[in-house]
């Protein structure tokens, strides 16, 4: 799920992350829905939310973990989300390339 305000989600580099993370799913028999806010998001599923770290939802998972995202070129965070009733977990960064190292991590452990 992206925020398709998200200027760092929504580049050329994440999205393709993303693709490659959602065919990993799909392989392993897994349902992928999109999604532009957690809150469309269903209480069952397991949630992915790809941000960057300086968007109001970001920020706020952030804050309810008590960590932060370093504000340095290629930092990253993985963090469990549980927030509004949604369980998964926040891929966020500062900039695209971090956001997509982000994600081809969780796709290598898929």
């Amino acid at each position: 799920m992206a925020d398709p305000s998200d200027p760092i989600a929504v580049s050329p580099p994440v999205q393709w992350a993303v693709n490659e993370l959602e065919t990993s799913l799909k392989n392993q028999g897994i349902t992928v829905h999109h999604y532009e806010r957690l809150a469309q998001a269903n209480e069952e599923d397991v949630t992915i939310l790809v941000a960057g770290s300086d968007t109001p939802p970001a920020r706020q998972l952030q804050t309810e973990a008590g960590v932060s995202v370093p504000a340095v070129p290629e930092g990253l965070g993985l963090l469990p989300l549980s927030s509004v009733g949604k369980q998964g977990l926040l891929a966020c960064s500062h900039d695209e390339r971090g956001l997509t190292y982000a994600l081809l991590e969780l796709t290598d452990r898929i």
